[in-house]
């Protein structure tokens, strides 16, 4: 593991409570270490201090690290996609000493999580997984929990069912940049009406409206005339 003792939270103490988690990982690394593994080994040495760094800078706490998959603990959820934007940009410009250039997927997820010890425990835990799992490089995808809470230019992705989660997930992607589809292995549900702001939604819900105003308008216009012709038959 790097070594991350010089940046350690500058609040001290390890998140408790609903915590935003972080979930980074690089991709095509295996094929990248088995290309070149002196080369990736500085890219890495790269991708690590600039991750730890940043994280730590945004007041986050590093739980976990294998290989070059991270996952960091948030108690601001603001804080946390911050800190996601300000890795992809300084990766964008990193000086990767001749290796390769690295390119990381995100996935952030918020709820109820417990500690043990430097680690946690709970279901949010492989929702922010599947997040991660489910980007591709240099993408950040967040769940709604995260979503209602920031203020970054958020773009709506649908929603979707993820791998050994139960229930669904509206899954959105920080930026408007390009990607391929998400990688989820779960089906993505049928969308009626998925809004992504509310003025979208008041605007659906008032075109709703209007068709059953003019339904109703319909239905009643059809009552009279028919009232009309039965009493012209009855006289």
């Amino acid at each position: 593991m790097p070594d991350t003792g010089q940046f350690t939270r500058k609040s001290g103490s390890v998140p408790e409570g609903m915590i935003t988690f972080l979930f980074t990982d690089v991709e095509g690394s295996s094929e990248l270490w088995e290309a070149d593994p002196v080369s990736t080994a500085r890219s890495v040495q790269v991708h690590d201090e600039l991750v730890c760094r940043i994280i730590s800078d945004a007041d986050g706490f590093i739980f976990g690290w294998a290989g070059d998959h991270f996952r960091a603990a948030f108690l601001d959820a603001q804080a946390a996609v911050g800190a996601a934007l300000a890795i992809q940009n300084e990766l964008d410009w990193a000086d990767w000493l001749g290796g390769p250039a690295l390119r990381v997927r995100m996935g952030l997820h918020r709820g109820q999580a417990s500690s043990n010890g430097d680690d946690y425990v709970g279901t949010v835990l492989n929702q922010a997984g599947r997040l991660e799992a489910g980007a591709s490089g240099g993408q950040i995808l967040v769940s709604s929990e995260v979503a209602e809470l920031v203020d970054f230019d958020l773009r709506s992705l649908g929603v979707f069912y993820l791998r050994d989660i139960p229930d669904p997930m509206l899954v959105y992607q920080v930026g408007d940049s390009s990607f391929p589809a998400v990688g989820f292995l779960g089906a993505q549900t049928s969308r009626i009406v998925v809004a992504e702001t509310s003025r979208e939604c008041q605007l659906e819900l008032s075109e709703i409206a209007d068709c059953l105003a003019s339904a109703s308008l319909l239905a009643n216009a059809n009552l009279v005339a028919f009232r009309k012709i039965k009493l012209r038959i009855s006289t």
